[in-house]
């Protein structure tokens, strides 16, 4: 802007930022001849200091003030002094006949120099500015000079021994000429210190922040907007692809369309998004970003833009997917050697069975027992193995079924009533009035760890008793606290090793091992499922007196009109002792195949675990009849009706899966299917019954469980039917 004679100036009002404080300067001039007439007037804010500017920009601003200086036409020197000491501001004037530089009080204060009015000549003071700067404010005084400028900017730093440092000071330069040529140059001096010092430190978080996090802007159609050096460096495209290209410029095929729409669904609607994308760069290589997106909303309440924050992922989705493939790898491995190893050991373990019901002495039937503990020691190590190994890979997969906790604990202590009496102990339960009652969750994960617990307290008792007790207590109308405890009059375990019993492969110590056996896994299990199942398990001993396992549940209980198909627990509600002799419910086995005569037939492609299988039923009185393939089994269905098959999931031409899906497409009236198994995972389990199958027996095949899965049939048959 010009200030010419005679003209009035247009007012302004100009707000100007000073180190992060807002100062209003307000001047009003009127151009006479000149006479230019600075007016300050007070004001209670910043220290009653209000200056009033009129028409000007920061450039104007500093013509004007220049001009007052050059000519001397401020009113007082007090005025420049009170105006600069508020504003943190400064000027200083180079002579350039003479090249020497006077500067103001202020300006002075900013160096942190003392000012006493006298000159000093130029190359002194370009000393007094930090090294890095000199030469950059030499040559722009060079090109006033000659005439190539009439103003520069400049920003640079104080070579000032006090500040740490030195001050920023930010100078607008300004030639002034008389008779054509340039007679002198005056220059603002700004303190920025505090906001240079800011904005550098923002620039530290920025290139942080672009060292490793991508950042996109696009407007509210996708476009982008804005991309920073990562966003390149990545992607592989430069600037002038990206800018005012729909985002889609990176979309790989990786992702479903269901994934993007639920994406858009979420920040069109002004939420916040975050997700794992998977990204295709210029040269058509894939890599993943931990994205999260954010909807900028304007006053009006309408999206403007989208931020998109991003970290590249790629090789951490690398390491996932090899870890899952080695967790695949090592599942499927520990599969296989079960069956592998399940399957000659149900030829080891029913041949003995079979061989202890024939006619032989004395020493023979020792050396069969043998055989036999021996055989089901090796089956508890390899179970222990694979249900460790599920519960580190978190494989674990639990039920949710109605079951009563009477009958699932009764049916568990069952097992261990041989045992306890073997070694003369006496072995009890007790279960009190609240916890006879049906709830919501896995029997079967329950049971297993009863079953560890029972059997620590057995093996680990010379003399005495083991006790198993079950209390509840209500949490609410809809969930109870049910507590099991095993007690034992056992050996008890020394302080400095009750560290170790739920680590895995531990046991009190390495003798315990050789004169026990076991792999140490029990405890470690039966806390892995606790804690899996949202539960608790703890302990109390004193060596030589005994030790009690307790482990806490939280089940939703079942209402009576609810409940379906459960056992008739009457005869243990209250507080009950277990009978001192098991209930001989097979004690005249083969009077089962009298009492339910039954039509069977056995699909089994191996000879041994076919003449297991045979030879056991045969000893509960039934005759069966042999499919060695899924194929036969459909063909024999279609000549004669069986009640039960016992099929084998493995066999060639057709197998056991397939055989069911086909017996249940094609017959009207369905035999009952009981699976055969080497493979005991839970998705074992699982892909039986998808397939139709109506139960699951496990390899090795034992007297008890086919006799059990047998008696179940009735009822079975008749939830079938109905």
């Amino acid at each position: 802007m010009d200030i010419k004679p005679g003209n009035p100036v247009k007012s302004y009002t100009l707000l100007y930022a000073v180190t992060g404080t807002f100062i209003g300067l307000i001047f009003s001039a009127f151009a006479e001849t000149h006479d230019l007439k600075l007016v300050i007037s007070a004001t209670p804010i910043l220290l009653g200091l209000l200056a009033t500017l009129v028409g000007l920009k920061q450039d104007s601003l500093i013509r004007l003030f220049s001009h007052q200086l050059t000519t001397h036409r401020l009113d007082t020197k007090n005025q420049i002094r009170e105006l600069e000491k508020v504003a943190k501001f400064g000027s200083w004037r180079l002579d350039i006949e003479n090249k020497t530089i006077s500067w103001t009080e202020g300006c002075a204060s900013l160096f942190e120099e003392s000012h006493d009015g006298s000159e000093i000549p130029f190359e002194d003071w370009l000393q007094k500015i930090h090294p890095a700067h000199r030469l950059e404010i030499r040559e722009g005084v060079q090109s006033l000079i000659a005439g190539a400028n009439t103003q520069f900017r400049v920003v640079f730093r104080t070579a000032s021994l006090n500040s740490k440092g030195g001050r920023w000071i930010e100078s607008y330069v300004t030639s002034f000429h008389t008779n054509g040529q340039s007679s002198q140059i005056i220059a603002t001096a700004n303190d920025i210190t505090s906001a240079k010092v800011a904005q550098d430190e923002v620039q530290i978080y920025q290139d942080a922040l672009d060292q490793a996090t991508i950042v996109t802007v696009t407007d509210a159609s996708g476009n982008i907007t804005y991309a920073n050096e990562k966003f390149f460096e990545i992607s592989g495209f430069e600037k002038e692809e990206v800018i005012g290209q729909n985002h889609r410029i990176v979309k790989s095929d990786v992702m479903p369309a269901d994934f993007f729409n639920n994406m858009w669904a979420t920040i069109s609607s002004g939420k916040p998004w975050r997700g794992e994308i998977c990204n295709k760069s210029k040269g058509s290589e894939l890599y993943w970003v931990d994205t999260t997106i954010v909807p900028f909303v304007n006053s009006l309440g309408r999206i403007t833009q989208y931020v998109s924050i991003r970290h590249e992922i790629t090789e951490r989705k690398r390491i996932e997917v090899q870890l899952k493939e080695s967790t695949k790898a090592r599942s499927e491995f520990l599969a296989n050697m079960s069956h592998e190893i399940r399957t000659p050991m149900n030829g080891i373990i029913g041949m003995v069975q079979l061989l202890l019901d024939t006619p032989i002495n004395a020493e023979q039937t020792q050396l069969l027992n043998v055989i036999k503990n021996c055989g089901s020691s090796l089956m508890e190590v390899i179970n222990d193995v694979l249900d460790f190994s599920k519960l580190e890979a978190n494989k674990v997969e639990l039920e949710s079924r109605e079951f009563s906790i009477s009958q699932c604990v009764l049916e568990t202590i069952d097992v261990f009533r041989f045992q306890a009496k073997e070694k003369g102990l006496k072995l009890d339960c007790t279960i009190n009035a609240s916890a006879s009652q049906t709830v919501t969750g896995d029997p079967t994960r329950i049971r297993q760890i009863l079953t560890n617990l029972i059997g620590n307290a057995i093996k680990f008792t010379q003399v005495g008793s083991v006790n198993v007790s079950v209390n509840s207590k209500q949490v609410d109308s809809r969930r109870c606290r049910v507590e099991f405890a095993v007690a034992d009059t056992g050996v008890g375990i020394p302080k400095s090793l009750q560290g170790k019993l739920f680590q895995s492969f531990s046991q009190v110590d390495a003798s315990t091992t050789r004169e026990f056996g076991g792999t140490g896994l029990g405890l470690a299990i039966s806390k892995g499922l606790c804690d899996k199942m949202g539960g608790t398990i703890s302990f109390e001993t004193k060596p030589s007196i005994g030790s009690t396992f307790r482990f806490v549940l939280e089940l939703d209980q079942v209402a009576k009109e609810e409940k379906s198909n459960q056992m008739d627990v009457s005869a243990f509600e209250g507080s009950q002792r277990l009978p001192d002799k098991k209930p001989d419910l097979y004690k005249h086995l083969k009077s089962l195949a009298e009492s339910l005569p039954l039509r069977i037939l056995v699909a089994e492609d191996n000879s041994t675990n076919l003449m297991v299988a045979i030879g056991l039923l045969k000893k509960l009185g039934y005759h069966a009849d042999v499919a060695k393939t899924g194929h036969e089994v459909v063909k024999l269905l279609e000549e004669r009706h069986y009640d039960i098959i016992f099929m084998d999931c493995q066999m060639p031409v057709m197998d056991g899966f397939e055989a069911t899906r086909q017996i249940l497409k094609h017959n009207s009236t369905c035999p009952y299917i009981i699976a055969l198994s080497a493979s005991t995972t839970s998705e074992d389990r699982k892909r039986c019954a998808e397939a139709g199958m109506h139960d699951f027996l496990a390899k090795p095949l034992l007297l008890e469980c086919l006799k059990d899965a047998l008696l179940k049939y009735p009822s079975k048959k008749r939830e079938i039917a109905s």
